[in-house]
């Protein structure tokens, strides 16, 4: 079976590496890529050469993050995913991997790749969350309502329990969205804000979101 893989060779410099792929092992599976997240604010910049933590890149290198893609191929050990079946999992730009059985995520044909990809971020939220970890009837804030304050505020409400969480968010749409995830106060700039707080989390990238703490 053929696999290609996205291999950066210098900045702006993308070729598609053939290979070929193994035989799996009982605890495997193999997957069909359909779609591929990109990071802008890591893989953008690595691959137009202006990642100002990395000044001495070293190629090729790989690339990607997180994928979602069809289940082809499954071990006579792997139980809970079966061929056909649509799943989150981690190999980056490649065509078809391999991967343990126990580490993708088994995806509803109901949700949409672009959706399914971003369960990943939910443990970047949570980590942040529980390193904090605020009690109950504390007070959080949270600037930013993109995908990440949206899951912090999800996590914070609904598994922490945390009652009192407020955002700050200058999106209309995303301050409905906010709404929906159970926010109590919800701002549409810092100066409104009327309301101290034991913790804060800065989500929105944003110079005013952190002087906003």
């Amino acid at each position: 079976m053929e696999q290609y893989k996205l291999v950066l060779e210098g900045a702006k410099q993308l070729k598609w590496e053939p290979g070929k792929i193994r035989s799996i092992q009982d605890d495997e599976i193999i997957v069909k890529t359909i779609a591929g997240a990109i990071s802008i604010g890591a893989e953008l910049p690595q691959y137009n050469g202006s990642d100002v933590t990395d000044t001495n890149p070293f190629y090729p290198r790989k690339t990607g993050y997180e994928s979602y893609g069809e289940v082809i191929e499954v071990g006579n050990k792997v139980t809970h995913v079966n061929v056909g079946d649509k799943v989150v999992f981690f190999y980056g730009h490649e065509t078809i991997g391999i991967v343990k059985g126990h580490k993708v995520i088994r995806v509803p044909s109901s949700i949409q790749p672009k959706v399914a990809l971003l369960s990943i971020l939910s443990c970047d939220a949570a980590k942040g969350v529980l390193k904090l970890n605020p009690q109950q009837d504390e007070k959080v804030l949270i600037t930013g309502m993109g995908v990440i304050g949206l899951l912090a505020c999800y996590f914070l409400k609904y598994y922490v329990g945390v009652e009192h969480v407020d955002v700050v968010e200058p999106n209309k749409n995303r301050r409905d969205f906010a709404k929906n995830f159970g926010a109590k106060n919800i701002y549409d700039s810092e100066e409104k804000i009327i309301e101290t707080y034991n913790y804060g989390f800065e989500c929105s990238a944003t110079n005013s979101g952190f002087h906003a703490f």
